[in-house]
């Protein structure tokens, strides 16, 4: 059971819980993911960003101790360790209310050395494989590697109020799975005509939650690369993955980059994935209270595509915006990463009777994947977003 915040601080208007990000000293960090160049971090909540800013000042309760020094691991041999567990602390306090632990200890990747490359969990790492994670009640830590077995520390559920409550797991190892337990996977890959390849990348796929939302730690490495390829086409087969989730990552110059995930324990056939070439679709947005004051924008619809819907950026330098996904000729998928949030559908022809006041139908737009809603060209939209003080109109005007 989700508990309320610490009495003395408000409630804060939430993001999308599956953006989620830490702050650390009042300002974002950077998520670790392909997108390194412009790493997009969504804010958490005006509590942890009060608490992080004022440098844990007096409106902080003290934090757990340090693990004593007779600890299975030497954790003041890490220089940076004693912040991310006063952090983890914080975060269990006031926003686990106790219910849960923090979870310490050393993780090490057989016959890696001291190598933590390919490893992928919702802990957030020191130096010497050192790792810490505030982990909720009934939720899961997992740490994988391709090609290795799966490593979770689970908590039952509990609401025990403890707020002394501290997990050291230890020296922890992640061990080489057998080749028999290892399983097999195919896909068919279509491209189009004249484009000659596509480079083809095998992620580890989703984490479970460790938090008492789907949020996770901006420094935790919470995916990595187990695969890459570059492929012309046709059937691409592979061998001696871990019974995990993957996700699929497939581009090619001039086409839509692909995302498709897949669980690998349950050995399910794939549809084939065919790429398609880039499309720009075309938008016209305006302020509700200055819907006389139209303006134009393209995006390039590679993928990754993102419609800014505010052009001045906020005090952390970041940007509103629109992540768009093809999903046909007529339909986009718009997600906002701050919720809640609406589109309302004013219909074909929604922007003439909007400026000639006689109204019109008004519905909602219609929900895709992860709450992303569906936009269709030709029809106008009213788009709000109260925490993020977003009144606009937004017409999809076409797609070529």
């Amino acid at each position: 059971m989700k508990m309320p915040l610490v009495c003395r601080f408000p409630a804060a208007p939430q993001a999308r819980p599956l953006e989620f990000h830490r702050q650390r000293n009042g300002k974002p960090m950077n998520q670790r993911n392909t997108m390194k160049k412009h790493p997009r971090t969504v804010l958490l909540p005006f509590l942890l960003a009060m608490i992080a800013f004022c440098g844990r000042s007096s409106l902080c309760m003290s934090t757990g101790p340090l693990p004593e020094k007779d600890s299975p691991v030497d954790y003041h041999a890490s220089k940076s360790f004693a912040p991310l567990y006063q952090w983890a602390w914080e975060h269990h306090r006031d926003l686990h209310c106790g219910e849960g632990r923090v979870v310490i200890g050393k993780l090490r990747v057989e016959g890696a050395g001291d190598s933590l490359d390919g490893v992928a969990t919702k802990a957030v790492f020191a130096e010497h494989g050192i790792f810490v994670a505030p982990l909720y009640a009934g939720r899961t830590l997992r740490f994988v590697k391709h090609g290795f077995e799966p490593l979770d520390v689970t908590l039952p559920p509990m609401d025990d109020g403890t707020f002394d409550s501290v997990l050291d797991l230890g020296e922890r190892t992640l061990r080489r799975l057998p080749e028999e337990n290892t399983v097999d996977a195919s896909l068919d890959l279509v491209l189009p005509e004249g484009i000659p390849s596509a480079r083809v990348e095998l992620w580890t796929g989703k984490l479970p939650s460790t938090w008492h939302d789907d949020g996770y730690d901006g420094d935790a490495p919470i995916e990595a690369l187990a695969i890459k390829m570059e492929s012309e086409g046709g059937r691409i087969e592979l061998h001696g993955l871990t019974p995990m989730p993957y996700e699929w990552r497939i581009s090619a110059p001039g086409c839509m980059a692909v995302r498709q995930p897949f669980d690998a324990s349950r050995r399910e056939t794939l549809d084939p994935i065919s790429l398609i070439r880039t499309k720009t679709a075309t938008f016209r947005l305006a302020r509700f209270d200055q819907s006389g004051d139209w303006q134009e924008k393209q995006v390039c619809l590679d993928g990754n595509a993102r419609l800014v819907v505010k052009d001045e950026p906020d005090q952390f330098g970041q940007f509103d915006d629109l992540r768009l996904t093809y999903r046909d000729e007529n339909h986009l998928e718009a997600f906002f990463v701050y919720w809640p949030n609406t589109f309302d559908d004013l219909g074909e022809n929604g922007q003439n009777a909007f400026l000639a006041g006689t109204g019109g139908h008004v519905q909602p737009a219609p929900r895709g994947n992860h709450d992303a809603s569906i936009l269709e060209t030709g029809h106008l939209y009213r788009f709000r977003c109260p925490q993020r003080n977003l009144d606009l109109l937004v017409s999809f005007t076409g797609m070529e």
